[in-house]
């Protein structure tokens, strides 16, 4: 997945961190002047990026017009993790920035492996999860789309998690992903602007039970705000399976087709489309579609896919960081907000006459 734009802000932080991290300065940060003039940039972008560092905890103020501290990092105490992966589904293996997670906990000294199983495999059964857990006997793990039941109960057994999406903003965890409640009303917006009136978001059931995540309710609250009353027809219940997702459309699309549909994830929409095009409707001259992530190769498509997109780069950075300070014996449990953005493409468009 491309990155996309970095801030210059953003590519300073990294490169100081960096910099703190390998151990080029001691004790104390070069001074704002120092900075600016080796960076090349304002000295507005260096004070941002040196309270990000703050922010983080690499570095505290020492006052005005002093010099930042950098803080001892217990190396004496540090110990090698082992680390493992619960992805959600078997194909999250093969995701790029899955991959470079793996190859820079590696790089830092920790083993890391996936988990024999998915959380798609378990059907996010606590209990099948729980004796995954008894099995592997990893120090830390990395959990991705986890049920608020599997997140809740390693909280409670105190076993080192990170909740990579999921309900992760419900549970006292190291947690990271998108925040896609702004942009999910944005096309909700757009929708409207266009003229469509009957929106469906299909997703998968952790993201509607037992209540709407976040981005499933910012929907529904777009919809709620254009005087449109939500109910199952907008967020249908389906079985996760090839057949219950197809039962799925074929309900939706049988009295009262939507004129636009937001898929969950790159499968749902390629599935999806092929679906449509089966039945002649295609996007957008008969309906608009939306995918909530990035499609894979997507500047291959033709028209050009309208998807939600985020830079995992700061998620692995921040799981990387969890990972050195578990290793360290400090307790990190910040969470790692990524914003996300509507990409308008080519398969949304306004409703036609007799849609």
């Amino acid at each position: 997945m491309s990155e996309g734009f970095i801030s210059i802000t953003e590519q300073v932080v990294r490169h100081l961190e960096e910099q703190v991290m390998s151990g080029r300065w001691e004790a104390m940060m070069p001074g704002r002047d120092r900075l600016v003039a080796d960076l090349g940039v304002s000295g507005k972008t260096v004070e941002l990026a040196l309270q990000r560092l703050e922010a983080l905890g690499l570095i505290a103020s020492a006052g005005a017009g002093r010099r930042r501290r950098i803080l001892p990092r217990p190396d004496a105490v540090r110990r090698q993790l082992r680390v493992a992966i619960l992805p959600y589904e078997s194909e999250d293996r093969g995701l790029s920035y899955l991959v470079d997670l793996q190859r820079r906990i590696a790089k830092a000294g920790h083993e890391v492996e996936f988990a024999h199983g998915t959380v798609l495999g378990l059907g996010n059964s606590l209990q099948r999860t729980a004796a995954l857990v008894k099995e592997h006997r990893a120090g830390a793990w990395v959990l991705m789309g986890a049920s608020l039941e599997v997140l809740e109960w390693f909280e409670a057994q105190k076993i080192p998690a990170f909740a990579l999406f999921g309900r992760r903003r419900r549970v006292n965890l190291a947690g990271g992903g998108p925040d896609k409640t702004r942009a999910i009303r944005e096309v909700v917006d757009r929708l409207w602007s266009m003229g469509h009136r009957r929106m469906a978001m299909i997703c998968r059931e952790e993201r509607r039970k037992p209540f709407p995540g976040a981005t499933e309710q910012a929907f529904l609250d777009g919809l709620a705000a254009h005087g449109i009353t939500p109910g199952s027809y907008h967020l249908p219940d389906w079985e996760a399976t090839p057949e219950g997702f197809r039962q799925c459309l074929d309900s939706l699309f049988l009295l009262t087709p939507p004129t636009a549909l937001i898929l969950d994830e790159a499968y749902q929409y390629l599935v999806a489309w092929q679906y449509l095009a089966g039945k002649g409707i295609h996007a957008p001259e008969h309906i608009s579609l939306v995918c909530r992530d990035p499609i894979p190769w997507s500047e291959w498509y033709w028209p050009a896919v309208s998807h939600i997109h985020w830079d995992p780069e700061p998620i692995v950075r921040g799981i990387v960081r969890w990972v050195e300070n578990l290793a360290a014996g400090r307790e990190n449990r910040r969470q790692v907000e990524v914003k996300a953005v509507f990409v308008e493409g080519g398969t949304v468009g306004p409703v036609r006459r007799d849609g």
